[in-house]
């Protein structure tokens, strides 16, 4: 564990989010995710220049309920960090965060949620996909929802590269 990481003050980098070099880095993820039998969602998290974790869904390896990629990200960059708090990190998914990933996010004290494919996209996936091992199952409550009502208030970034995340749900055909 990086102890030296938990009084971590931002400092001023070159990187600005929404950025498409660590989205592409979760497309990537979430391909290598549908190639194990799972879910093709992955997340990272960027803190200044540096990827703190980088991760994909293991909903069925896990028998899991809560192994969203989100969650398995904040999880390791928290373990790095070495404290629950991930000051000034970015959340990058390929999907849309659920209400209980997005307010991991406020609670770990991140700075932004950068999101490819939307809430929308994920239930007309549901619709598509009843019976079938990956069912793309949806709680109508959206990311900018829990975060305006949540303490502190991160930046969002819907919809980032959106057309090459929605690709990702025929990983799952």
């Amino acid at each position: 564990m990086m102890s030296s990481f938990v009084n971590f003050k931002e400092t001023e980098n070159n990187v600005k989010h929404p950025n498409e070099y660590y989205m592409r880095i979760c497309i990537e993820e979430a391909v290598k995710a549908a190639e194990e039998g799972e879910y093709a969602l992955a997340a990272l998290i960027v803190v200044g220049e540096e990827i703190f974790s980088i991760r994909h869904t293991s909903l069925h390896s896990s028998v899991d309920p809560t192994g969203h990629a989100e969650i398995l990200a904040i999880r390791e960059a928290a373990m790095k960090v070495g404290s629950r708090y991930i000051i000034g990190g970015y959340l990058y998914s390929t999907c849309e965060p659920c209400p209980m990933c997005a307010a991991a996010a406020i609670f770990a004290k991140m700075r932004g949620i950068v999101y490819g494919a939307n809430q929308l996209d994920a239930k007309r996936q549901f619709l598509l996909s009843q019976g079938k091992r990956h069912d793309w199952r949806q709680i109508d409550i959206r990311a900018q929802y829990v975060i305006e009502r949540g303490m502190p208030r991160l930046e969002l970034y819907p919809d980032f590269m959106r057309e090459e995340c929605l690709r990702l749900f025929q990983c799952n055909q």
